[in-house]
């Protein structure tokens, strides 16, 4: 790993800093589809008294992030915020815990129903060929719930993001997330996806799924 890291900041140095992007600010929305999770409209859209299941709605199919992000020279930080619907921070909060009157046995917990946001806080590189701006991340994330019932890191980040620059302060693209359970992980993971044994990089393949949002940001 130590030799891979070599490699690219020595690639780094010899790149023309004409690829590098200007000092700029941005802000913008991405959409993600809720299938990318493994779910559908049948399991966020709710079902009426009657128990028919209502029309879904837009917001039943997608999930909708904020961005914001600070690039210089070829530095870029980013923090992204997913809008949690009650039903995610549910499924992601519930398992079993241990039972707070037995240490010894476990009970299972239904997860806390209420909105909130899971942030992304990261940190890379970014450069521009043209129309494309390329981004590579890594960082951390943190789940709030409403009204700080809940605090706490689901793990690590890897972030990977391809944009076309239709005008010079509108972009297009398409980001994708990977997250680890840890640092560690995910530097293993990554070293593996090079091995030369195709079943150690099958292995990083299935460890580095990578949730995809459709991102559209205003360059300042």
């Amino acid at each position: 790993m130590k030799k891979c890291f070599l490699i690219l900041l020595a690639l780094m140095l010899m790149l023309p800093t004409g690829l590098f992007a200007k000092e700029e600010l941005e802000l913008g929305i991405e959409l993600t589809p809720i299938g990318a999770i493994g779910k559908s409209s049948e399991d966020t859209n709710p079902q009426d008294i009657d128990g028919v299941q209502q029309e879904p709605e837009f917001f039943d199919n997608w999930l909708l992030s904020l961005h914001s992000a600070y690039s210089w020279d070829f530095w870029y930080a980013s923090v992204d915020a997913v809008v949690m619907a009650p039903w995610m921070i549910r499924d992601m909060t519930s398992g079993m815990i241990t039972d707070p009157d037995d240490p010894s046995d476990e009970i299972y917990f239904p997860g806390i129903y209420a909105p909130g946001f899971l942030f992304f806080f990261d940190g890379g590189g970014k450069i521009e060929i043209g129309n494309l701006v390329g981004i590579g991340e890594i960082g951390f994330n943190w789940l709030y719930i409403y009204k700080g019932m809940w605090k706490a890191s689901l793990g690590t980040n890897l972030r990977l993001g391809l944009r076309y620059k239709f005008t010079e302060n509108m972009s297009v693209g398409l980001t994708g997330t990977a997250i680890f359970p840890n640092f560690a992980t995910m530097f293993r993971t990554i070293g593996d996806s090079f091995d030369t044994d195709p079943l150690v990089r099958q292995d990083a393949a299935d460890r580095m799924k990578f949730i995809p949002m459709f991102a559209m940001t205003l360059h300042l």
